[in-house]
Order: structure tokens, then sequence, then C-alpha cells
């Protein structure tokens, strides 16, 4: 079975790597013009990366990964071992980590992200990333209500629909 991606695109993560990559191997190209051909691809490789989630609804594990001209790498972590996942909001200060809301949304000046965040058993938490757009962050949780062994959580839904019923009018 097909496992499911959601692609974030590309990040510009490695874009300063790839940048002094590709000057050091215009450099090597003036010793010996093989070299720059032989740097050439690992820089377009480091101005290529992208990101994104994949999940294994079958083997009921999930990663964050990182794709290099469409090979992804990352670590899998196993859905079995976790009782909950919640996509929470949340925002980032300029002083400090990040601070979930309550009841508040972000004023301007700090960053809105969305968590995806695992709960075990004994209530210990793992974030397992940050969304920075909401429509990444929906895909994933719809994907993760597919799996029934799994308890997902979308408290940003929760809270729009209350902020909804009690707008005043």
């Amino acid at each position: 079975m097909k496992n499911d991606i959601i692609h974030e695109g590309m990040t510009n993560e490695y874009l300063i790597h790839g940048l002094s990559s590709l000057i050091l191997g215009g450099l090597l190209g003036f010793i010996h013009p093989a070299l720059f051909l032989l740097i050439l691809p690992i820089s377009i490789g480091l101005f290529c990366v992208s990101t994104g989630i994949e999940i294994d609804k079958q083997g009921l594990k999930m990663r964050k990964y990182k794709s290099i001209f469409g090979l992804r790498t990352g670590r899998w972590v196993n859905l079995k071992t976790w009782k909950k996942i919640t996509l929470q909001l949340s925002i980032e200060h300029s002083t400090g980590g990040a601070t979930t809301l309550v009841g508040v949304m972000p004023s301007v000046g700090k960053v809105r992200s969305y968590d995806l965040t695992l709960i075990g058993e004994n209530g210990n938490k793992k974030q397992f990333t940050s969304f920075t757009k909401y429509s990444k962050a929906l895909n994933t949780v719809k994907v993760l209500l597919k799996i029934p062994s799994v308890e997902t959580v979308n408290s940003v839904e929760e809270r729009m629909k209350f902020q909804r019923k009690n707008r005043r009018r």
C-alpha cells in the first residue's frame, strides 16, 4: 500500500550550503574542470531540498522527511507507542519558545504555528513538528483521522468552531 505524503515544499534550509559548494566548485574548476562537474549536481541538490510528512497507515508510523532528488530520509515514529495525537495553535515569542494559546488569537509581531504533538500513555508529550501553514497541518490531520487505531484531535478546528459560535453579530 502506498504511503500518504504531505509535501511542504522547498525550504531553502541548505541555501547557504548549496551556494558555498557552488562557489567552491567554481574555484576548483580552475584547477580541473571535472571537479566543477562533480560538485555541480551536489550544489543543485542542496538548492532543491524539500520537506514534508510521510504517513504509513498500514505500518502505523510516520516521519518528517527531507527530500533531495525524490529520495526521502527521516526518522520513523511508531504510532503504536503513542496514545493520542493533537494539533494545537501556538505562537513563538521573540524572547523565548512556543507558548500554547488559551482563548486568545496571536497578535501582530508574533509568529503563529500549528504544532503536531504526540501524547503517551503516562501523559508525556513530544512535539513531532510545527507547521506555519494551517492547510498543511489540516492535510496531515485528515490522513491521521483515517487511521482508526490512532486517536487524533484537532484543537485548532474545535477552537475555530467555538469562536464562530460565540462571535458577536
